[in-house]
């Protein structure tokens, strides 16, 4: 499902007489291409499963260094 669509579908669940004035927008969307009707995939979701894990370890030991410090802005203890 397109982010596109569950937009469309709530619209018209909360405010059926908007979204039948929308039409003309709807249809200059469709016909220049900004409103596609394919759903959409992710291709090698297995490589961008490996990425999303290094960046979550990184930014995990990046909040561990944080603490070593005492939370002083970076600077060693005891300087200012």
């Amino acid at each position: 499902m397109t982010e596109n669509f569950l937009a469309t579908i709530m619209f018209l669940k909360t405010n059926i007489p908007a979204a039948l004035g929308m039409w003309r927008l709807g249809l200059n969307l469709l016909r220049r291409g900004r409103f596609p009707l394919k759903l959409e995939g992710i291709k090698r979701k297995d490589e961008l499963e490996r990425m999303m894990a290094v960046v979550d370890k990184l930014s995990i030991d990046a909040l561990n260094t944080g603490h070593e410090n005492g939370g002083n802005g970076g600077r060693p203890n005891g300087t200012h």
